[in-house]
C-alpha cells in the first residue's frame, strides 16, 4: 500500500471520498496502513487549504468518509474527526458479496481506487490483529481514471454517484434522528408545563365544590374537575412515553398473590369508574374467569399492572358503549376478563369486548405512539401498556374476534410460583435465627398435616422473599439482629395487611405497651418461645380456628 501515497495524483488530492462498507473492511485497512495513508492525505489537504485557491467548491467538505459505526472503531473514527477538513457519516454495514470485501476511495472526482481485501475465515476484530498468521492483506488494487477510457469514466461516475447517494441518505438519517430528539424534548417540556398548573386547578376545584351547595355551580365544577383529570392523564401519559423512549421507566416490583389482586382491581374499577367518561345509558358488566383451584404468584409492579388493566378496560368500554347508543344496556355484550395458565412459568390475561372491532388500518400499528381513531386520547395508552408488560418480561397483542364482533386484547406475565388452593392447609413463615428451634418447629407443624412451613434465619432475606397473599401466619422472633420483630412485622404488613403475625417472646416482659407504639393490631399475638413446640402448635391451632 505504500504505492498509494506515492502516486502524485493522490498526494496532490484536493478532495477525497471514501466508503468502508463493513467493520471488517475498516479494521483490515488499519492493518495494512490504508488508514494511515488517508490520514497523510488529509494532513496535506489541510495544509494546502489555508487560503490556497483550488478547483473544489470550498462550501463542500474536502474529505468525506462513510463508515459503519461500531465501538471497536472508536479510536479510528476519532482520528478522522480530529481533522478540521474531514467529515464522517455513519451507515449500516453493507453486506453484499460484491462490495463487502472492498474499499472505495475517490480522489478529486477523477480517480477511483477499489481495494479488495483477501478472504479470511474468522471475523476480524482488534484481538485477531495480534495474531500475524491471520492478518488480512489487499488482494488487489484497481485504479480507474475517468480520462483513460469510457469504461473507466463510467466506473468513476458510478462510484461517485453511489457515494453521493449514501452520503445524502446518512445526512437524512442524521436529520431525522435530530428531529426525533427535538420532538421528544418538546413533548417532555410540554408535559411538564401542562402538569404544573393542572394540580392546583384540580385541587382548588374539588375544594370549592365541597364547600358549596348550589346544584348548578356544583355541576359546573364537575365539568372543570372532569376535564382537569383528563388533562392530567394526558400530561402523565406524555411523560411516561418520554421515559419509555429514554429507557428510564421505573419498575418497582413486589411479590404477591395475582388471583386476589385481580379480583380487587376489577372490584375497585367497577366501583370507581366515572360514568361521565362513558355513555350514561351504559352499565358496566364484566364477566370474569379467575381460577379457583390454583393460585398464581408474580413479581410485578402493582401500580403499573393496574395502569395496564385500566387502560384496556377503558378501551373495551368505549368500544362496547358507543356515544350514539340508545337503548337498554342489557343489549350490549359484556366484557370478558380471563386469567389462565399457558405454560409452566407464564399466565395469560385476555380482555374481550363486543364492540365493532379494531380498524384494519390501525391493527398493524396498534401499539405504536399516537395511533388512534377515537375522539378521546392521543393514542399513547396502548403504547405505554405494551412497554410496561415487556419491561416485566411479558408480551401484548390484540386481534379481532371471529364472527366480526369485537376484539380481544392479550398479555402475558411470568409466574414466580403457584400453588393448589387448599383451605385446609395453612402456610406459615417462621423468621428466627435459632436453626435448631425452627427446624423442630417446622417438623412438628408439618407432621400434623395441616401446615406448610417456610423458615428464614435472616430477617432481611425473609423480607426480600416474602410473597403477599401466600402466607396465613408469620411467626417472628422479637430479638433479632439487623431488624427486630416489631419493625419486620410493620414492613411485612405493608406488603400484606391480611397476614396474621405472631411474636415469639422470651417471657417475663410486658409487651402490651408496644402494641400502641408500633400500631400493632389485635390480630397479632405473643407466644413464649420457652414453650415446647406442641404447645406452640396448639396456640396456632386456636388462632386458626378463630381465623
Amino acid at each position: 500500500m505504500s504505492d498509494l501515497i506515492d502516486n502524485s495524483i493522490i498526494t496532490d488530492a484536493r478532495e477525497v471520498m471514501a466508503i468502508f462498507p463493513t467493520v471488517d473492511s475498516v479494521l483490515a485497512s488499519n492493518n495494512f496502513s490504508l488508514i494511515q495513508n488517508l490520514m497523510n492525505i488529509m494532513e496535506n489537504i489541510t495544509r494546502r487549504s489555508g487560503g490556497e485557491e483550488n478547483n473544489i467548491d470550498n462550501n463542500n467538505p474536502m474529505i468525506r468518509i462513510i463508515i459503519p459505526y461500531d465501538k471497536t472503531l472508536d479510536k479510528i473514527i476519532q482520528k478522522f474527526k480530529q481533522n478540521k477538513d474531514s467529515f464522517v457519516h455513519y451507515i449500516s454495514e453493507i453486506k453484499d458479496i460484491h462490495v463487502d470485501k472492498a474499499i472505495f476511495i475517490i480522489v478529486n472526482r477523477t480517480i477511483s481506487l477499489v481495494v479488495k481485501i483477501n478472504e479470511y475465515d474468522d471475523k476480524i476484530n482488534v484481538d485477531t490483529y495480534n495474531n500475524k498468521n491471520i492478518l488480512p492483506n489487499p488482494e488487489s488494487i484497481s485504479l480507474y481514471n475517468k480520462y483513460d477510457n469510457n469504461v473507466s469514466s463510467s466506473v468513476v461516475f458510478s462510484h461517485i454517484s453511489a457515494f453521493e447517494i449514501l452520503w445524502r441518505q446518512s445526512e437524512a438519517n442524521d436529520e431525522l434522528e435530530n428531529n426525533d430528539q427535538i420532538k421528544e424534548d418538546f413533548i417532555n417540556i410540554c408535559a411538564h408545563e401542562l402538569r404544573s398548573p393542572i394540580q392546583p386547578i384540580l385541587g382548588l376545584s374539588i375544594l370549592v365544590k365541597n364547600k358549596i351547595t348550589d346544584t348548578n355551580q356544583r355541576e359546573i365544577l364537575d365539568v372543570i374537575i372532569r376535564n382537569a383529570k383528563r388533562l392530567k392523564k394526558l400530561a402523565d401519559d406524555l411523560l411516561e412515553a418520554t421515559k419509555i423512549e429514554s429507557n428510564s421507566i421505573k419498575i418497582e416490583k413486589e411479590k404477591f398473590n395475582l388471583n386476589d389482586f385481580i379480583n380487587e382491581v376489577l372490584c375497585d374499577y367497577a366501583n370507581k369508574i366515572s360514568k361521565e367518561d362513558f355513555n350514561n345509558n351504559y352499565t358496566l358488566n364484566i364477566v370474569k374467569f379467575i381460577p379457583q383451584d390454583i393460585i398464581f404468584f408474580v413479581d410485578v409492579d402493582k401500580d403499573k399492572l393496574i395502569q395496564v388493566i385500566h387502560n384496556i378496560l377503558n378501551n373495551a368500554i368505549r368500544a362496547s358503549s358507543p356515544s350514539d347508543f340508545i337503548g337498554n344496556s342489557d343489549d350490549i355484550e359484556p366484557i370478558h376478563f380471563s386469567l389462565e395458565k399457558i405454560t409452566k412459568n407464564q399466565v395469560q390475561f385476555s380482555i374481550k369486548d363486543g364492540g365493532p372491532g379494531i380498524d384494519a388500518q390501525i391493527l398493524p400499528k396498534l401499539f405504536t405512539k399516537f395511533i388512534t381513531k377515537s375522539g378521546k386520547g392521543i393514542g399513547l395508552g396502548l403504547f405505554i401498556a405494551k412497554s410496561i408488560i415487556e419491561a416485566h418480561g411479558g408480551k401484548m397483542w390484540a386481534e379481532n374476534n371471529k364472527g366480526g364482533k369485537g376484539a380481544t386484547f392479550y398479555f402475558t406475565l411470568p409466574v414466580i410460583m403457584q400453588s393448589q388452593k387448599n383451605l385446609e392447609i395453612k402456610k406459615i413463615l417462621v423468621v428466627y435465627d435459632n436453626q435448631n428451634f425452627t427446624m423442630s418447629l417446622k417438623t412438628n407443624f408439618e407432621a400434623h398435616g395441616k401446615y406448610i412451613v417456610d423458615i428464614f434465619d435472616n430477617p432481611s432475606t425473609a423480607l426480600q422473599k416474602f410473597v403477599s397473599g401466600y402466607y396465613d401466619f408469620v411467626i417472628l422472633d422479637i430479638d433479632m439482629p439487623e431488624i427486630d420483630g416489631f419493625d419486620l412485622s410493620q414492613k411485612l404488613r405493608k406488603k400484606d395487611d391480611k397476614v396474621e403475625v405472631v411474636f415469639l417472646t422470651s417471657g417475663g416482659t410486658n409487651y402490651e405497651p408496644l402494641r400502641e407504639l408500633y400500631g400493632i393490631s389485635e390480630k397479632n399475638h405473643f407466644i413464649k418461645k420457652t414453650l415446647n413446640t406442641e404447645k406452640i402448635i396448639m396456640q396456632i391451632d386456636n388462632l386458626n380456628v378463630n381465623k
